[in-house]
């Protein structure tokens, strides 16, 4: 039987993994001889699996703990042996959703117990790792602050709702993207994602699963302007709705790394913690750094 270390933060989403831990535990325990640690914060998080030996480790959080996990595997002298499993139990489980990964915590247990490890691409921004994006502006804190209620009662568009509401009053950067073959300016950018993922902002961003390949070594990036009036917002929840994420308010495209420029500095955000205050930033792939347990 393999041995897999379980690393529980508690704290995730609405704190439910405490009703359901030992479930989890007993469906992973038919497959691993398991052992548990039960994170007190991000350092922690970041140090055990730094200095881990356990040949798989199953993260049981949301993105920001699995981020901070991949973020010590990263430092870990053997992290090219490591295998990395995710019961998701946060707020917006953006990774989950691209991966297929089950909301209820026995069946998110046992899809890591019947699937296997494949090679899956991270981020680099700056000298922090990233598992699936690095962002700043709109819909960047919305599924932070969408109730639970209105989630369950409209799924992904209450994602929706919130963030457009915000769309005319926030702050917006005029910002120079540099990526492989080329450059963009875009005037009032009120969103940028850089990201290895199909989804994005609790589900409101779902870029086609046949363009945003989780294993080929490129980065998506997604940058949106700043409506001026009712009608552009108009035009843009259109736009989102339908999924169309290149016209005159969206570009995406696909590079190996990208520099965003811009005259002042942005608050950025890594799988929706903290990234600090840039304003120069660079972001590049990190091809194949994980051993991620998926379909």
């Amino acid at each position: 039987m393999k041995k897999a270390l379980l690393l529980v933060n508690p704290r995730s989403g609405k704190q439910t993994i405490r009703l359901h831990l030992l479930d989890v535990m007993d469906i992973l325990s038919r497959k691993y001889d398991l052992s548990v640690h039960i994170t007190r914060s991000s350092e922690d998080i970041i140090e055990t699996a730094a200095g881990t030996d356990f040949q798989t480790v199953i993260v049981c959080g949301g993105d920001g703990t699995l981020s901070n996990t991949v973020n010590g595997i990263l430092q870990n002298p053997r992290s090219s042996d490591i295998c990395l499993g995710y019961i998701p139990c946060g707020t917006a489980n953006d990774v989950a959703a691209t991966l297929g990964i089950p909301r209820k915590f026995s069946a998110a247990a046992a899809y890591v117990c019947r699937n296997l490890p494949h090679s899956h691409d991270a981020g680099k921004f700056m000298d922090k790792s990233f598992i699936y994006t690095a962002s700043f502006g709109m819909f960047t804190q919305t599924s932070y602050r969408t109730s639970q209620n209105m989630k369950n009662a409209l799924g992904n568009f209450a994602y929706l709702l919130n963030g457009a509401s915000e769309l005319l009053s926030l702050k917006d950067y005029d910002i120079r993207i540099e990526y492989d073959g080329g450059e963009l300016d875009v005037r009032s950018a009120v969103f940028c994602g850089i990201s290895n993922t199909i989804y994005m902002g609790g589900g409101l961003i779902c870029l086609p699963s046949d363009y945003a390949l989780l294993d080929d070594g490129n980065l998506e990036l997604l940058v949106i302007k700043k409506p001026r009036n009712i009608f552009e917002l108009e035009n843009l929840v259109r736009y989102l709705v339908e999924k169309q994420y290149n016209n005159e308010y969206m570009t995406l495209l696909q590079s190996g790394s990208f520099r965003v420029h811009c005259q002042q500095p942005i608050n950025w955000t890594l799988d929706g913690e903290a990234g600090g205050e840039h304003s120069d930033v660079t972001v590049s792939c990190l091809s194949h750094a994980v051993n991620l347990i998926k379909r």
